[in-house]
């Protein structure tokens, strides 16, 4: 870790095209091999206020971008969210950047900034803080000293995720059949998602995740068409077998597993369940803990034997899923925050 002289510090603010046309390259390349660029998360343009640029003696240094989505509350107030953040591995430069941001912020009447979060939990959001180097796909890539300076700048914990890793070697698949016929007597069905239809079935499940993440802690909703979009980017990684909802006689989605193979894993033989959701009013008690078990089956019989649970609240019902299926914890993820009148 360096430590430059401040005194050589200029910023510079970015509109969101501007940030679009940038060329970063000056300062990625001092970060990553340009084989890892690919990776790294795009600005995100909903709720994007402006990018904020800190160079050291003419050289780029950092950047973070700025966010303020007015759905998402913390402690009863909005709240500035800063993403995209990259900075070189010098404390005094990155708590230059921070406490410029944070300058921003108090000229705004705002009082709380959390961070890295690309204006909601649809966009990138969480520092991997537990792990080891290796990543898998969907996995955010950052420097690991990223988390030390967002503490370094007077942010604190406010909310940790975990990864875990699930064998499927021992599955019982006479138990799955017997729940089958269960949930089939009760008039609930499950159904593999559509590629031929696949933006058809993406908008039947809409109206699921949205109710079933609507408890999750920073949660704000977006619409069906941004919904779709986000989805869609997911279509080239998809194997049908992998995504299964849970449907009544009349097609109402009540539960959703949605799972994809590693793009990282050249081997095929890791799929991560990105997506769980339950409608809170399913009448369907335990059809979403039975659809796990279902695509843990269909994983295996494509050839995977390792099954990755991304990115699970600790709190959430993803994560009590995980431990049931006897998961081992693999990443742990963090969230920040910081109160502008403290820090």
């Amino acid at each position: 870790m360096r430590q430059q002289d401040t005194n050589q510090i200029t910023y510079r603010y970015l509109t969101y095209q501007e940030w679009i046309d940038f060329d970063f390259s000056q300062l990625l390349d001092r970060l990553y091999p340009r084989s890892m660029q690919s990776r790294l998360h795009a600005v995100a343009d909903q709720y994007f206020v402006c990018g904020l640029l800190i160079y050291v003696s003419g050289e780029l240094s950092g950047r973070v971008s700025l966010y303020h989505n007015p759905l998402l509350q913390y402690k009863d107030q909005t709240s500035l969210c800063l993403g995209t953040y990259e900075c070189i591995d010098d404390d005094a430069v990155s708590k230059c950047l921070l406490n410029q941001a944070k300058e921003w912020a108090r000229e705004k009447t705002m009082r709380y900034i959390l961070g890295p979060m690309s204006g909601s939990t649809w966009q990138s959001y969480r520092f991997k803080t537990y792990g080891t180097e290796t990543t898998f796909g969907l996995e955010p890539i950052h420097q690991p000293y990223y988390a030390a300076q967002f503490n370094e700048s007077g942010f604190l914990a406010i909310a940790s995720y975990n990864s875990t890793m699930t064998r499927l070697d021992e599955i019982d698949t006479d138990k799955i059949r017997l729940r089958d016929g269960y949930f089939q007597q009760l008039g609930c069905e499950f159904r593999q998602i559509s590629l031929s239809h696949f933006e058809e079935d993406l908008h039947s499940v809409y109206d699921c995740i949205l109710e079933g993440f609507t408890q999750q802690v920073f949660f704000t909703p977006i619409d069906r068409d941004q919904f779709v979009r986000q989805y869609l980017r997911y279509r080239s990684l998809i194997d049908p077998r992998l995504v299964l909802f849970a449907v009544d006689q009349g097609g109402q989605v009540h539960g959703v597993v949605f799972a994809i193979l590693d793009p990282t894993d050249p081997t095929r033989r890791t799929a991560i369940i990105k997506t769980i959701a339950a409608h809170p009013q399913t009448p369907y008690r335990g059809a979403v803990s039975h659809l796990v078990h279902k695509v843990n089956l269909a994983a295996r019989e494509i050839g995977c034997d390792q099954m990755i649970h991304a990115y699970m609240h600790q709190d959430n019902i993803s994560n009590t899923m995980s431990a049931k299926h006897r998961s081992i914890l693999i990443s742990k993820y963090t969230l920040y925050g910081c109160d502008l009148t403290t820090a």
